[in-house]
């Protein structure tokens, strides 16, 4: 476990680093920033976070399964470190996977898994496809280019995790995008459309958090708090892209190019961000006593329509 954590420590901060370089950020912002905006900012994270462990604390129930919500929060905060360190947030997936197997068998936890990597890319969709709206419609001056192509991925997401199912998968998707259709449509079918439901408001709630954690950080630095945060969600799909852990550097890419003033504030952030991440993650690991293990899949149960993804849904932004 230690290893891994180490290298995919090693390559998020090679890619802020080059992030850094290329945007042309003054290191000198970190001290720029008071104390209260780093407070508030890991405040408001923390606060989505729980609201993400409240949304597995109802999946679970869902699949006829109860976590309590510490232990929910537990496992949550466990899994985000090795999603936020991973392409695609896919060994967050693994690990949460793998602790509620224990609990409840593999089956269950694998149909918990899709419906909560599949609720948080249609809030994230969602998101993404309001702030743009916001911006477009609002008059702010930023070059909404750039921006584009994740409100579509989020536009697909959303659509593609939520209407899809609901039609039964047509018969016109093939491969892949069938056999993760089926998934979604199996997992659904097993917590009912009423829960799913919710947990597509309360991800959508969690992801509002979570941008606004950045947008604290771009108030505090160049009093742009409110079109941060609109071109930090309208971003926010690229995450999900499987390139770099956590998909680290491709909204930021994205932010920069439609409001260069934001560089400064989404390196302080995302740097503030991981920190917080790494103390919380490896709080939970230790109190599981998952540090001294790596986790697993058994082999050969991860059948047709019920294996984890790696498709493009992340689970944590």
């Amino acid at each position: 476990m230690w290893k891994r954590i180490a290298l995919g420590l090693a390559i998020t901060a090679a890619v802020m680093w080059i992030y850094i370089k290329l945007a042309g950020v003054d290191l000198g912002a970190f001290c720029k920033v008071p104390l209260y905006a780093v407070v508030a900012s890991v405040a408001l994270s923390a606060l989505s976070d729980a609201v993400r462990a409240f949304r597995l604390k109802l999946l679970t129930k869902g699949v006829g399964e109860e976590l309590s919500l510490k232990d929910s929060l537990l496992v949550w905060e466990a899994s985000r470190l090795l999603a936020a360190l991973t392409p695609g947030f896919y060994g967050g997936e693994v690990l949460r996977i793998s602790t509620l197997s224990k609990k409840f068998g593999i089956n269950k936890s694998i149909a918990v898994n899709v419906l909560e990597t599949t609720s948080e890319a249609v809030a994230i969709g969602v998101n993404s496809f309001v702030a743009f709206a916001m911006l477009w419609l609002g008059g702010f001056k930023v070059n909404v280019a750039p921006l584009i192509f994740p409100v579509l991925m989020g536009v697909a997401q959303a659509l593609g995790g939520s209407l899809v199912p609901a039609l039964n998968c047509p018969k016109a998707l093939k491969g892949k995008a069938r056999e993760l259709c089926e998934g979604i449509r199996e997992a659904i079918s097993l917590a009912g459309y009423g829960t799913f439901g919710l947990a597509v408001l309360v991800s959508t709630v969690g992801v509002a958090l979570y941008v606004m954690s950045f947008g604290v950080i771009a108030s505090a630095l160049e009093r742009a708090g409110t079109v941060g945060t609109l071109v930090f969600a309208s971003a926010l799909p690229l995450t999900a892209i499987p390139i770099t852990p956590g998909g680290v550097g491709l909204p930021e890419s994205a932010c920069t190019l439609a409001y260069p003033k934001l560089a400064e504030s989404l390196a302080v952030w995302r740097i503030i961000n991981l920190t917080s991440t790494v103390l919380a993650s490896t709080a939970s690991l230790s109190l599981l006593g998952l540090l001294s293990s790596t986790p697993s899949l058994p082999r050969g149960l991860l059948g047709r329509g019920s294996r984890p993804s790696r498709r493009t849904v992340p689970s944590e932004p």
